[in-house]
């Protein structure tokens, strides 16, 4: 008997994780799609032959070419729609025949849920923008000090954080660093 081995079952766990990886984002991608419909349109329902027809005319999506160079089918598009729990009803839109499809309100919990938010308004660039300078945030030239006035007293750190400055023309008095190892070696503020 031939049983698999640890590098063909890791192997196929690979390929059916990122199989699902590449559904989970196509079904985000297609919420984002049909829910820019909705807003575009303003219907409250939309049928599926329509869904697909703008779909499919989508050539920077892989809705055209979806499996093997063919465009998104009506039993794909239920499928990928499947796993946000949103399957296709019978709808009736105005002035024609009942025909399935989905309406709005079974899509808002996936919308809210899975898509960006639509009342955000993407940063438009200026004309300008190429030839002026970056504003600056600070209002003031020199945010960051690079030659302080004073040099330190002490060439450690720990003078910054000093709770009792030394008094002007006097200097810091010295006093142990670190642990019992520093004072075992006599180290103090300010040597080296």
């Amino acid at each position: 008997m031939n049983t698999p081995g640890p590098e063909k079952a890791r192997s196929a766990a690979i390929a059916l994780s990122q199989g699902e990886a590449d559904d989970e984002s196509a079904g985000v991608m297609l919420l984002t799609d049909i829910q820019q419909m909705f807003h575009e349109s303003g219907a409250e329902k939309l049928s599926t032959i329509g869904i697909l027809e703008r779909l499919n005319n989508m050539d920077e999506r892989p809705w055209p070419e979806w499996k093997k160079g063919k465009p998104l089918t009506a039993r794909q598009l239920a499928r990928l729609l499947q796993r946000f729990k949103i399957s296709p009803t019978t709808i009736r839109l105005s002035g024609s025949a009942p025909a399935k499809g989905y309406s709005l309100s079974s899509m808002r919990d996936a919308f809210t849920r899975y898509t960006p938010s639509q009342s955000v308004t993407p940063l438009q660039p200026t004309a300008t923008a190429a030839y002026g300078q970056n504003p600056s945030v600070t209002p003031e030239l020199n945010v960051t000090d690079r030659k302080p006035l004073k040099p330190a007293l002490t060439g450690t750190c720990n003078g910054v954080t000093d709770k009792t400055p030394p008094e002007p023309g006097k200097s810091a008095p010295k006093r142990p660093i670190g642990g019992k190892g520093a004072l075992a070696f006599g180290l103090t503020e300010g040597s080296e």
